[in-house]
């Protein structure tokens, strides 16, 4: 049945008041995820942010990871580097040096050469500790690439970007740059879902793009903030100001109703459920957008590990575990590997023959001379597929560094196997950071377990309902300037 203008005057009016202060929050979050270089040193007090935001028991992935060093057990992770002993009875800060931003102390990875020299990798930073403090290391990441992992194979470093591999051998001043072969079988698509991620950014079109929704983000602003004013105004006679909000809002509405409505579509699909249909269908890439690179894995790597037992390397990608006997080889896909949530590889760790691969899907021992992996937690067969997202048991991290052994961490309950000290709850979190939680909704903490997953999905109907709404009852002038009513 056809809904009447009045029925669509209401819909826009009480539902854009009702969903107003959260379509402002998108706008404003958006514009500062589209430029994270910009916002990188800012941070902001975990203590001024819900209790779910804080470090309580190692999670929120404060400890990612750990490393023996002489006496000292380094243990590192969201919050930076930290040093204490094995039996964790006191801690100490060890992350002199690295710049104060949040973003630039989430430590990857940490990792100890031959010759006793200790490097760090962050998203954006190589960093050598040099006198008790880090200090940079020309970084060799291209322009818009990240650090994901690091590794040493002999007195050999080894950094993995989301795109290449980097090789440094000493005195550790100049980094070889790699780019895998493309694997056998490989058709140049795309992911579905980094397709619509990049859209939606608008990084999909480099610079020009990112600017044209940053502009949409202005605009979705001023469209709840004229909205309320108009609101406010009353059905009176409104004044000046009020005529002028109200003719912005209704006329640059109309004009960019298409644009506004492919960026809370676009959005909308980035969560489940149409998440997991996402990354499960490839497309040929765009042409000239930032996904058509020569480059097999743009923006795939994920982790590497040198395997002793088999003579290869190991890599973790969004396309699953690939081999090689050497960098300059043909990667070969490990077709019976344990399934890794979308989120991408938290753990990879060589344990009593077996690898230990953690993410959010949970932790699997993987014995590759088998073939088989099994549930680290209750031994039976892994699952084919990965699964939701977020499965039962999101691993965030390992450490068998401590004379209680071996334990992992998990993202929400974190691990009562060491003791984490209080002043560590109230670390800093990158303003970045807090955009993104307050993009995808985890920052409401009324949503709870799998509300939070279906926010985006109900937000973006709403979304869509409010601006197709106002273009429902948009002053139609085209008869008018034809002198037809």
């Amino acid at each position: 049945m056809k809904m009447k203008k009045s029925s669509w005057r209401k819909c826009h009016k009480w539902l854009g008041i009702a969903f107003c202060f959260f379509m402002l929050m998108f706008g404003i979050s958006g514009i500062v995820l589209n430029h994270r270089h910009w916002y990188g040193n800012v941070n902001v007090s975990r203590n001024c942010l819900p209790e779910t935001f804080r470090f309580e028991r190692w999670n929120n992935g404060l400890l990612r990871g750990t490393l023996a060093a002489g006496d000292s057990v380094l243990v590192y992770g969201a919050g930076g580097v930290f040093a204490t002993d094995s039996t964790a009875k006191s801690f100490r800060d060890f992350s002199a040096g690295m710049p104060e931003g949040a973003d630039a102390r989430n430590v990857r990875a940490v990792v100890k050469t031959p010759s006793g020299m200790l490097f760090a990798l962050s998203p954006f930073n190589v960093y050598r500790l040099c006198n008790g403090r880090w200090s940079e290391v020309s970084a060799p990441f291209s322009s818009g690439d990240r650090g994901t992992d690091m590794t040493v194979k002999g007195d050999t470093l080894v950094v993995l970007s989301r795109s290449k591999v980097y090789t440094a051998v000493p005195p550790y001043t100049h980094f070889e740059e790699h780019e895998l072969k493309a694997p056998e079988g490989y058709d140049g698509k795309v992911s579905l879902f980094r397709t619509v991620l990049l859209l939606h950014s608008g990084e999909l079109f480099g610079v020009p793009g990112k600017v044209v929704v940053d502009i949409l983000g202005i605009l979705m602003i001023f469209f709840c903030l004229s909205g309320i004013v108009i609101w406010l105004s009353g059905h009176g006679r409104m004044p000046a100001v009020f005529r002028v909000a109200y003719r912005c809002h209704e006329l640059l509405g109309r004009k960019t109703i298409v644009v506004t409505l492919l960026l809370c579509l676009t959005g909308w699909a980035l969560r489940p459920p149409l998440l997991i249909a996402l990354v499960r269908c490839t497309v040929p890439a765009v042409p000239y957008s930032s996904l058509d690179s020569g480059n097999a894995w743009h923006d795939k790597l994920r982790m590497i590990r040198w395997d002793r037992a088999e003579g290869d390397w190991l890599v973790s990608t969004s396309e699953g575990f690939f081999s090689m006997e050497d960098l300059d080889d043909v990667p070969v896909r490990e077709e019976k590997a344990p399934p890794v949530s979308v989120m991408g590889l938290n753990v990879l760790e060589r344990e009593n023959g077996e690898w230990l691969a953690g993410s959010f899907s949970g932790m699997y021992r993987w014995n590759r001379e088998r073939s088989s992996s099994v549930d680290a937690v209750t031994g039976k067969p892994a699952e084919k597929t990965s699964g939701a997202p977020f499965g039962k048991l999101a691993v965030a991290g390992y450490s068998r560094d401590f004379a209680c052994g071996g334990f992992f961490t998990t993202w929400y309950e974190g691990t009562e196997a060491i003791p984490q000290p209080s002043r560590f709850s109230g670390l800093p979190m990158s303003l970045w950071q807090l955009a993104l939680e307050v993009h995808t909704g985890r920052i409401y903490t009324f949503l709870c377990g799998a509300e939070v997953l279906v926010y985006i999905f109900v937000a973006g109907l709403l979304s869509v309902i409010v601006l197709w709404s106002g273009w429902k009852i948009r002053r139609r002038t085209t008869g008018r300037k034809n002198g037809r009513r």
